[in-house]
């Protein structure tokens, strides 16, 4: 009997769907074209990850606009974005962990890395 295939893309889908501390957020165009996606997750310590960004063209501008709202999206929450946080997990399910995507490549330095949390 062949091994067991490993997880794939739509079975995190789903688990991204399931787990309340993770959003997959997406930017549109003014017609409702998608553009852009991109996976957050908040942690109960108060810090919002991002994942990788994916941007169908023009991936400069769309990303740093996307990154802006959800920087926004954030502080209203009194979040604060961070580099290397990682959602706690909720369950036993799979989930395409595409590593975190420094928010500083479109929104300046985070809010708060691990260090000022331990001091907060």
């Amino acid at each position: 009997m062949p091994a067991p295939s490993a997880p794939t893309a739509p079975a995190s889908v789903v688990v991204n769907a399931l787990d309340i501390n993770k959003q997959v957020i997406y930017g549109r165009l003014p017609d409702g074209t998608v553009v852009a996606r991109k996976l957050i997750g908040a942690t109960a310590a108060g810090q919002l990850a991002g994942y990788n960004t994916y941007v169908s063209y023009n991936r400069e501008p769309i990303a740093a606009a996307l990154a802006k709202l959800v920087d926004e999206f954030a502080r209203s929450c009194g979040l604060r974005l961070s580099d290397t946080a990682t959602p706690e997990v909720l369950h036993e399910g799979y989930w395409y962990d595409d590593g975190n995507e420094p928010w500083s490549e479109f929104v300046g330095s985070p809010q708060a890395g691990p260090e000022e949390d331990l001091l907060a």
